[in-house]
């Protein structure tokens, strides 16, 4: 997983199953922030990609979003 700044350029090596999250250029209230670390707690914890994805945005208050 891969966390980047607005706009940054990605590196050009990265894997195909490369997981990456730009952030926004602010985050005072900490919703990225949390988001980002509840997904990875979530992969921790063994979950697959998709369903770690599903659990963060859920912890956020959303209630649906695609995952490719």
């Amino acid at each position: 997983m891969l966390v980047v700044g607005a706009g940054a350029d990605l590196p050009d090596d990265l894997p195909a199953d490369a997981i990456v999250f730009e952030a926004p250029a602010d985050d005072r209230d900490g919703v990225f922030a949390t988001l980002v670390g509840t997904f990875a707690a979530a992969l921790d914890d063994g979950a697959d990609t998709a369903e770690a994805f599903r659990s963060s945005i859920v912890a956020e208050g959303w209630t649906e979003a695609a995952v490719e």
